[in-house]
């Protein structure tokens, strides 16, 4: 999957510690995305971008089948902007309409695909960070303004979804379908398990926002609803353990859902985190898929041996 580190910028100086970074032009070939085409070879089934002004997602959003396992990988570094509530584009963790329109076809054709049992879906930027990267991901601290900005007939634009519904709305789609066996991410220098029930708190903003500026603030006490619409509970893991410096744990709503459990058990049922150097393995029959995490002595760390039966999928 395409993430930070892949990034080709345009970078511009502004006085702040890292200036105006966008997304290199002529986006068909100089973009980020136009390069990660170059250098990889990934199947073309991506969307089309509704936009043309905008970087291709050819290569750098596909699916591919290999024996019972679907992979959709998806792209939360698209059109990369770190200022795109001056200048556009699109920040860090957000997917734009047309790609989640694609990644709701995308699941939709593995549940009537009877060659497809489990399905994994994979990007870069967590969907729900633990350790190092809460002010960004697909979180921000709780910033529903985050979000992709374009201009249109010379003005500049918002998106209509921030960040925060964004991020709810993927993981409303992905609680639908039966197949999904885990969300996988990395970014966070680490490796950590979250199971997301209908009983974890994760933040609406709609009704967490009790001051109207557009967050969910835990620092004024706001606190974090649980997703009503959730059907199916499902498996986040974050395997971002290659890189240096390693990152702790910090606390969140959702993963102090499971922290604070009395039973031990319980708690490792739902939540765990290493900040080790990892290697996160897959492995799936017709009968179940599990996973295993290593670290770089061999030792094993963690593992789900039924991600399916685990999460109430069966």
């Amino acid at each position: 999957a395409m993430g930070n580190h892949d990034a080709l910028l345009r970078v511009f100086k502004d006085g702040s510690k890292y200036g105006v970074e966008v997304d290199r032009w002529p986006y068909a070939t100089e973009s980020a995305e136009a390069a990660f085409a170059r250098w990889f070879a990934h199947p073309l089934n991506g969307p089309e971008v509704s936009d043309p002004r905008r970087p291709t997602y050819k290569e750098n959003v596909y699916s591919f089948q290999y024996g019972c396992v679907k992979s959709i990988v998806f792209n939360n570094n698209y059109w990369t902007s770190n200022q795109s509530k001056l200048y556009g584009g699109s920040p860090e963790g957000y997917l734009m309409e047309d790609q989640l329109r694609w990644i709701a076809t995308e699941l939709e054709k593995a549940e009537a695909d009877p060659s497809v049992r489990y399905v994994f879906l994979i990007a870069q930027e967590p969907i729900f960070p633990n350790g190092g990267h809460l002010e960004d991901s697909m979180w921000y601290s709780g910033d529903n303004d985050v979000r992709a900005r374009v201009y249109t007939d010379g003005k500049l634009v918002s998106e209509k979804e921030g960040m925060i519904e964004v991020r709810n709305r993927f993981v409303t789609m992905v609680s639908g379908s039966r197949k999904v066996a885990a969300v996988l991410g990395a970014d966070e220098h680490a490796y950590h398990r979250l199971l997301v029930t209908k009983d974890v708190p994760v933040g609406i903003v709609e009704k967490d926002d009790k001051d109207n500026n557009g967050k969910i603030e835990l620092t004024k006490k706001e606190t974090c609803s649980t997703l009503p619409g959730l059907k199916f509970s499902t498996w986040f893991l974050v395997s971002g353990g290659g890189g240096a410096p390693f990152y702790a744990e910090e606390d969140t709503p959702w993963n102090s859902y499971w922290t604070r459990k009395a039973d031990p058990a319980e708690r490792r049922r739902g939540f765990y985190y290493s900040s080790q150097e990892n290697l996160l393995m897959i492995e799936a029959s017709a009968r179940k898929v599990s996973a295993r995490v290593y670290n770089l002595h061999g030792e094993l760390i963690d593992k789900v041996d039924d991600l399916m039966g685990s999460a109430g999928r069966r």
